[in-house]
């Protein structure tokens, strides 16, 4: 057969390329990844350990930016470029422990830096920054701060609402009437002579642990509110109106570890700016220097609003050193043992009421039952007044067959009435027809 005389040279990579098997595809691809792959792991660390080196690619995967850019970004303080989340990276890659050593390292290679492998390149890059740790700190504090700053002021004016709250008409009504009780018990129910002028919230607590030994899980507290259940009912509504006071017990661990954060920021703030040099770190002076500025003047506002807490607490007999957490723990729980104590009583007035049901239900039954028991007699009493002498023949027939005479100041009258019939039948047509008289016959004896 005489061959054909095509030409297919012009297609034959187009026909490859379609029609190939798939498994051929496959390791045409892995073979150019194998080369690739060997060809970066010709490169060997030059300063760092392989080991090291490990670490520091799986952190630099994340960032998107050479790490020229990313120096460039610390020094000029450009927020466009760092965010919080590549700063906290960026920090984890210098350890403390072997932060100075590696400094030491890059500082003395005297090698071309472009023959560094990328790992190095992005440590060598920022680990020469003067005080680089320094600075990656007040960036991230810039990039944080207003957050902070913002539940900080959130909190504190909640407390202070609570302590605004605490000293309403109400409250302090609650807090002379408990006085009262307990000057009264201390004093042996003599009078108050030598009455305590004031009370702590410690002791307002402590009230429900004063126990009755003559009611069962009765306590002071439970006779406060018994109290104002009588004459000062308007009391009873209190805790209504101090409802800021469990949040801000809540409120002040988050303000406290807001506020100190700021204020260890605002310092590290002051000592980066009195490190910058003019010439390479004046975009990032001039940043920390707005923010020491906005920072200054809201902490001193916060540390004035402060001292009205304070003040707030040694009002109701408190030391000036009292954890202000605890104070309004302290009230909070009060709160709490007070509602209860309404809850108890509002339970007990339930019970009241339904005894009172059951009984009244009781006494109405009972008189019923007497009503009918007087009904029955007067009828009695009607039909023997009546009849005089001449009894109805259904008594008669009773003390003839053996039964008792029925007597109508029986305990069972209603008893006997509901059995005569038993005894007695109606009289019938026969009965009442007139009997017929025998006749007597006289037969005649017939003589046979």
């Amino acid at each position: 057969m005489k061959p054909l005389d095509i030409d297919l040279s012009g297609f034959g990579k187009e026909l490859e390329d379609v029609f190939a098997l798939e498994e051929a595809v496959k390791k045409e691809v892995v073979k150019k990844d194998t080369e690739g792959s060997s060809a970066s792991e010709k490169q060997q660390p030059k300063v760092l350990s392989q080991q090291r080196i490990t670490v520091i690619e799986i952190v630099i995967k994340k960032f998107d930016k050479s790490p020229e850019t990313l120096r460039d970004a610390i020094l000029n303080a450009d927020t466009n470029v760092l965010t919080k989340d590549s700063l906290y990276e960026v920090k984890s890659l210098f350890p403390a422990k072997s932060f100075d050593e590696e400094k030491q390292l890059m500082t003395a290679y005297t090698g071309d830096p472009s023959e560094l492998i990328r790992p190095e390149k992005y440590i060598r890059e920022i680990i020469l920054i003067p005080r680089v740790n320094n600075k990656l700190n007040v960036l991230l504090f810039m990039l944080e701060y207003t957050e902070k700053l913002d539940d900080s002021k959130k909190n504190l004016q909640l407390m202070l609402d609570a302590a605004d709250e605490l000293k309403l008409p109400k409250t302090l009504k609650v807090l002379e009437l408990a006085l009262a009780v307990g000057n009264y018990i201390n004093s042996g129910g003599k009078g108050a002579k030598q009455a305590t002028l004031g009370i702590k919230i410690g002791s307002l607590v402590k009230m429900s642990e004063v126990v009755s030994k003559r009611t069962k899980g009765f306590n002071l507290l439970h006779f406060v509110v018994k109290m104002m259940y009588k004459d000062y009912p308007q009391l009873l509504t209190f805790p209504v109106e101090v409802r800021s006071v469990d949040p801000a017990a809540n409120a002040f661990g988050a303000f406290d570890t807001d506020f100190g954060y700021l204020e260890k920021g605002l310092n590290q703030v002051k000592s980066e700016i009195e490190a910058c040099k003019e010439d390479v770190d004046a975009k990032l002076k001039s940043k920390l220097l707005n923010v020491e500025l906005v920072l200054s003047k809201e902490l001193s506002v916060m540390n004035e609003k402060k001292k009205k807490l304070t003040e707030a607490m040694v009002s109701f007999g408190e030391a000036a050193n009292t954890n202000i957490a605890e104070f309004f723990q302290q009230w909070a729980k009060f709160i709490e043992l007070f509602e209860k104590s309404i809850k108890w009583h509002e339970a007990q007035k339930k019970k009241e009421q339904e005894m009172k049901k059951k009984e009244d239900q009781l006494a109405k039954k009972k008189a019923e039952l007497e009503a009918m028991k007087a009904a029955a007699g007067e009828k009695d009493a009607a039909e023997e007044s009546a009849g005089g002498a001449d009894k109805p023949g259904w008594q008669k027939k009773l003390k003839k067959r053996g039964s008792r005479e029925f007597n109508k100041d029986d305990k069972n009258t209603e008893g006997a009435l509901s059995h005569m019939d038993d005894f007695f039948d109606e009289p019938t047509e026969r009965q009442n027809e007139d009997v017929p008289t025998k006749k007597i016959v006289k037969k005649k004896i017939v003589k046979k």
